[in-house]
C-alpha cells in the first residue's frame, strides 16, 4: 500500500507543492488511472466524496480539485484526460473547511487523509492524498453506497466487495470530540466524547486529558486535578471500559480559565487499536476554536505552534496559593473588596466571610457572586438572604447545612420549602416543620414522617391547625415540648 501519492506523481511531499508544480504536470496530457483522479474546480464538493471512498476502499490515490476540464481520450475509450490551465474552485477557501465536508459526508472516518491547499488567482486548488483504509469499506453517505476505483473510474461495488471490505477490518476505530459549553464570564463546561465507529468491539478504552492556559480544572465540577507547572493532566485508564459501535465515553470538566486562549488535549487509544490525540485552542472571549488537530487526518504536528497561542505559565501569577479568608467590616467594605480583587477571589485565592448583621445590604448580583465563589459566606446568605433566586439555587446545594439555612430563613417560599419536605438530612426536615411559611399539605406529610423529632417540630409550629395538632398528639414526646 503506498501513502505517498504525492511522491509518486510529483516526486515531493504533499506539503511541498505549489501552483507552479500544478501547471507544470497539467502542461501535458495526463491520463486518469486508478491511482490519480481529476476534478475541475467548478464541481461542487459533493462531487468528491464518491472518488475520495472509492479511493479509501481500494488501493488510495490521489484526488486534485481545481484541475482543467478532464475530456475523453478518444470516442471509443472511456479514459479522461486532462491539459490545459487549472480552474480553480470558489466553492470552499481552506483545507480545514474541506477536511469538515469530507468527514461529515464519509462514514466510518477516513483517516490520513492528507490535504494541500494552493492559492490559484481568484480560486484554490487542493490536493488530496488518500490512503488505503484499514476501515474499509467506507460509505458516501450522499446517496448511501459504497465504492471501488476500477479501470480509472469510481465505480459502485457489488455486495460481494462491500462483504470481503468488512471482513476485513481488523483494529477498532475510535474518535474523540471535545464539546464547549460557556458557564460564565470565567467558566467553561467541557464534554470528551470518545464512540467506537468501528463494528469490533474496543476493550481498554482509556485517554489523557491536558489542559494548559488556564487557572484550574474539576472533574465533573467537583473533583479538582492538581496542576504541573501550569498544565492539568488526568488520566482516565479504563481496563474495563469496552465499547462496541454507536456507544461512547463521555465524560465532562469544568474549567476556569483566564478570558484568553487555552488548550485542551486529549490523547485517546484501546487495546488493539492505534493511539490518536485531538488538540484545540479555544478562545472563550468568542466561543470559537483557533486552531485545531486531529491526528487521525493529520500526520504533522508542532505542539509549540499550540502552545504559543495560550498565555505563558507565570509561576508566581498561576502557581499554588493558599487561600485567605477575608472579613469585611460591612457591605460597602465587603463590596470594595470584591471589585479590587475580583479576579482573586474566582481563582480561589480570597474567601470572603459575611456577617449576618449587613448581609441583606448587598444587592443580589454581589450576593450571587459571593454564593458562587466564597464556599464561607453560603451558610450566612441561606439564612439571610431575601433573593428569591439565590434561595432556590441554595435549597438545591448539596451541603445540608446550606439547605437547613434555607429553611430556616423566614423569607423562604412555601414552593421552596416544598421542595425540602422530603430532604434526606433529618435537620432540613425538622427546619421545615417548623417553618411559619411551611404549607399545610406540607405540614400533613411531616406530621406522618417516620423520625419522631420532625413530628415534635410540626407540633410546635404556631400555624399547624389544631386537628393536624391533636392527630399527630399521641405519636410525639409532650415533656420534650415544655
Amino acid at each position: 500500500m503506498n501513502t505517498s501519492y504525492a511522491h509518486q506523481f510529483f516526486g515531493k511531499d504533499i506539503h511541498e507543492l505549489t501552483s507552479s508544480d500544478i501547471e507544470q504536470f497539467f502542461s501535458t496530457e495526463q491520463d486518469e488511472t486508478d491511482l490519480i483522479e481529476f476534478k475541475c474546480g467548478e464541481l461542487e464538493v459533493d462531487d468528491l466524496f464518491k472518488s475520495i471512498s472509492a479511493f479509501l476502499n481500494t488501493e488510495g490515490g490521489l484526488l486534485i480539485y481545481g484541475a482543467p476540464k478532464p475530456e475523453k481520450s478518444t470516442a471509443n475509450d472511456k479514459r479522461k484526460v486532462c491539459k490545459g490551465k487549472p480552474i480553480p474552485t470558489t466553492k470552499v477557501k481552506t483545507k480545514e473547511q474541506l477536511n469538515q465536508r469530507i468527514t461529515s459526508n464519509i462514514s466510518p472516518l477516513p483517516v490520513g487523509i492528507k490535504i494541500q491547499s494552493i492559492d490559484f488567482e481568484k480560486g484554490m486548488i487542493f490536493v488530496l492524498d488518500v490512503p488505503q483504509s484499514p476501515y474499509a469499506p467506507h460509505q458516501n453517505l450522499q446517496d448511501g453506497r459504497y465504492y471501488i476505483r476500477l479501470e480509472a473510474i469510481s465505480k459502485h461495488a457489488p455486495h460481494g466487495i462491500v462483504e470481503s471490505l468488512f471482513n476485513r477490518r481488523q483494529k477498532p476505530l475510535l474518535k474523540a470530540d471535545i464539546f464547549y459549553e460557556k458557564i460564565d464570564d470565567f467558566h467553561d463546561r467541557i464534554s470528551v466524547e470518545i464512540i467506537n465507529e468501528s463494528k469490533i468491539t474496543a476493550e481498554n478504552v482509556s485517554y489523557i486529558f491536558t489542559a494548559s492556559g488556564i487557572y484550574n480544572v474539576k472533574i465533573g465540577g467537583d473533583e479538582q486535578i492538581e496542576p504541573n507547572n501550569g498544565e492539568f493532566v488526568y488520566n482516565a485508564i479504563g481496563t474495563n471500559n469496552a465499547l462496541v459501535k454507536g456507544l461512547n465515553i463521555l465524560d465532562n470538566y469544568t474549567v476556569q480559565h483566564k478570558k484568553e486562549n487555552y488548550l485542551i488535549k486529549i490523547s485517546y487509544w484501546c487495546k488493539d487499536g492505534d493511539l490518536n490525540k485531538v488538540i484545540i485552542i479555544w478562545n472563550p472571549k468568542k466561543s470559537e476554536i483557533v486552531k485545531y488537530f486531529d491526528s487521525r487526518n493529520e500526520d504533522e504536528l508542532s505542539e509549540n505552534e499550540f502552545y504559543s497561542l495560550i498565555p505563558a505559565y507565570d509561576p508566581v501569577l498561576d502557581g499554588d496559593l493558599n487561600e485567605r479568608k477575608i472579613n469585611p467590616f460591612d457591605a460597602e467594605d465587603c463590596k470594595e473588596f470584591i471589585q479590587k480583587n475580583k479576579d482573586k477571589i474566582i481563582r480561589g485565592i480570597y474567601n470572603i466571610v459575611t456577617d449576618s448583621k449587613w448581609i441583606g445590604d448587598l444587592d443580589e448580583d454581589i450576593t450571587g457572586f459571593l454564593v458562587k465563589y466564597c464556599k464561607d459566606s453560603k451558610n450566612t446568605i441561606a439564612e439571610r438572604t431575601s433573593y428569591s433566586k439565590i434561595i432556590q439555587i441554595l435549597a438545591q446545594d448539596k451541603s445540608s447545612s446550606i439547605r437547613e439555612g434555607v429553611a430556616k430563613n423566614p423569607n423562604t417560599q412555601k414552593h421552596i420549602l416544598s421542595q425540602l419536605t422530603n430532604d434526606s438530612n433529618l435537620s432540613v426536615r425538622k427546619a421545615v416543620a417548623v417553618h411559619p411559611n411551611t404549607a399545610e399539605e406540607d405540614l400533613e406529610i411531616l406530621a406522618r414522617n417516620n423520625d419522631k423529632f420532625v413530628r415534635d417540630s410540626v407540633f410546635k409550629n404556631p400555624k399547624t391547625p389544631d386537628r393536624l395538632r391533636e392527630k399527630i398528639k399521641p405519636t410525639i414526646n409532650l415533656l420534650f415540648l415544655r
